[in-house]
């Protein structure tokens, strides 16, 4: 599958800092969007409000406002916010260029790969968690150990969707804590930020067979990360009358979760199948193979 992310003439992805190297392409990118989200830092009150950045190229784009759905467009827009000195596709999704993608689980576990949601259903996928994130209407109502739960939860799946082709990290924490300040709670990823996509990339393996387990990691961070906003307003945020539990995943989740636990546990298969047989995990050139049974569940999954 072509990736229409990236630029056939060199190898990197388009971008308008007219980088060389892969190198320089990931240090600007870091640079220029880490500017960015210190403003959506300043909006939720971590850092002291700041002067408007002037854009590198192209137009200028407002901090998106604190929403009342966290919905597809509203991650677009985030992402676009974010990335859109460095990017020209920024706030384009892997739907809108049939990007699907994997890449190997070196940090987590030895042969695992991380495989994302159905490039396909991006869409679909998004409009199912946030959805489902209204009716519990944002996490507002909640003590800090469950909206620590709720939010790690939400955070699992979205990454697990992976929206968009790079800068879902960033993303995922400026929608964060965006999240959290209209329910009352502070989320200062900088304390965390180095254990973040270890954290987050653990979820998406799926290790075990239970995906509360696999979500240990990231609500230790989102516990370390969180605190209680001391306003009038956040305190109302967080008082009980305003929580909306839900009994179980709406269907539309359920059949989401259903689908990544096939994928998680065919993977598992596939590796024990392996071990047992002596068939290579990884080709000449190093790279890994995906199992027989994790490509058949890909190729069923993306049908």
């Amino acid at each position: 599958m072509a990736d229409l992310f990236t630029n056939p003439a060199d190898g990197l992805l388009y971008n308008n800092v007219r980088a060389t190297s892969e190198t320089q392409l990931d240090r600007l990118e870091a640079d220029l969007s880490i500017k960015r989200l210190m403003f959506v830092r300043a909006q939720v009150g971590l850092v002291a409000p700041r002067q408007p950045l002037e854009p590198i190229v192209g137009p200028s784009y407002v901090i998106p406002p604190i929403p009342r759905s966290f919905d597809e467009q509203h991650l677009r827009a985030m992402h676009r916010y974010l990335f859109h000195d460095v990017y020209p596709w920024a706030g384009e999704t892997r739907q809108d260029r049939g990007f699907q993608g994997y890449k190997p689980a070196v940090n987590i576990q030895a042969d695992h790969m991380m495989t994302y949601a159905n490039h396909r259903r991006v869409g679909a996928d998004v409009a199912a968690i946030t959805a489902q994130l209204t009716a519990e209407n944002n996490l507002r109502g909640l003590s800090k150990p469950q909206f620590v739960e709720r939010a790690a939860y939400y955070l699992d799946h979205l990454n697990h969707v992976h929206a968009f082709r790079e800068g879902n990290g960033r993303t995922m924490q400026a929608v964060l804590m965006q999240l959290g300040h209209q329910a009352g709670y502070r989320l200062d990823f900088q304390k965390v930020h180095k254990e973040f996509n270890l954290a987050r990339d653990t979820g998406i393996v799926g290790i075990s067979t239970s995906a509360h387990e696999n979500q240990t990691r990231l609500r230790y961070l989102l516990d370390a990360a969180t605190g209680e906003l001391p306003s009038a307003a956040a305190k109302a945020a967080r008082h009980p009358s305003q929580a909306r539990p839900l009994s179980a995943p709406t269907l539309e989740v359920a059949q989401l979760e259903a689908l990544r636990e096939l994928k998680a546990s065919s993977q598992r298969v596939g590796i024990r199948h392996a071990q047992e047989t002596g068939a290579p995990l990884k080709d000449a050139n190093g790279a890994a193979i995906m199992s027989p049974l994790l490509t058949y569940v890909q190729a069923a999954v993306m049908a």
